[in-house]
C-alpha cells in the first residue's frame, strides 16, 4: 500500500505566500469539510493493526516535486511527481475545493494554473511525503 500525505511542505521558504501554498491550506480544509483527511497517511500502520494484520512494516519517504533536487534519481523521481501532481490537480481541485469550499468552476481554474506555473518554474522547493 502506498499513498501520498497532504499537505506537500518546502524544505525551505520557496514556498512562502505562494499560489502552492494556499491551494495545499485549502486542500486540507476543503476535505475537511467533506470528512476527508489528507493527513491519514500518518495513521496507517496503527490503523492496519488495529484491524488485525500483524507485521506491518512502514518505509516513510519524502518525493520531490519538480527537478530542482539534487542528484540525478532525485531529479527522475521529481520530474514524476510533478507530472503526477499536475496530472491529478484538476480532478482532485475541482471536486474538493468546489464541494469542499464551495469554489466557483474560474476560481478553480485560476487556482490550478497559477499552481500548475509555479510547479512548473522549479522556483518552489516542495515535497510530498509518503
Amino acid at each position: 500500500m502506498q499513498d501520498v500525505n497532504f499537505p506537500m511542505r518546502f524544505i525551505d521558504s520557496s514556498g512562502n505566500g505562494t499560489a502552492l501554498d494556499s491551494w495545499n491550506r485549502r486542500f486540507i480544509t476543503s476535505g475537511a469539510a467533506l470528512q476527508k483527511d489528507f493527513t491519514m497517511v500518518e495513521k496507517y500502520k496503527e490503523l492496519l493493526k488495529e484491524l488485525g494484520f500483524v507485521d506491518v512494516v512502514e518505509i516513510r519517504a519524502s518525493m520531490p516535486v519538480g527537478t530542482w533536487a539534487v542528484g540525478k534519481k532525485a531529479k527522475t523521481l521529481g520530474s514524476w511527481m510533478a507530472q503526477n501532481v499536475l496530472g491529478g490537480l484538476h480532478a482532485a481541485g475541482t471536486a474538493i475545493m468546489s464541494r469542499g469550499l464551495g469554489m466557483t468552476a474560474e476560481e478553480v481554474e485560476v487556482d490550478i494554473a497559477n499552481v500548475r506555473r509555479e510547479i512548473s518554474s522549479n522556483r518552489i522547493h516542495a515535497y510530498i511525503r509518503m
